[in-house]
């Protein structure tokens, strides 16, 4: 499931899109799922909702940030994001 914010500015902060996709997927277990993300939001937003978090490399959010943010996974390329979601 792809999932965003509201054009009318509602379900603006991360964790309530990440909220939001688990309400609609209520059969789907938290642990099979993963929030892919360049910035320290998208790790938190994860988090807060008890799903795992890959931080991408190479998007808005620097190296320093997505580290402090202590995701499950750093991944640098798209290359590296396609075989780890092949992988597991």
């Amino acid at each position: 499931m792809v999932a965003g914010s509201n054009l009318d500015g509602t379900r603006a902060e991360k964790n309530a899109v990440i909220a939001f996709v688990r309400s609609e997927l209520p059969e789907t277990d938290p642990a099979g799922m993963i929030m892919v993300g360049d910035r320290k939001y998208d790790v938190l937003g994860a988090k807060n909702n008890k799903i795992a978090a890959a931080a991408i490399g190479y998007g808005y959010g620097s190296q320093a940030e997505l580290k402090a943010a202590e995701p499950d996974y750093l991944l640098a390329t798209v290359q590296e994001l396609h075989r780890f979601l092949q992988e597991n």
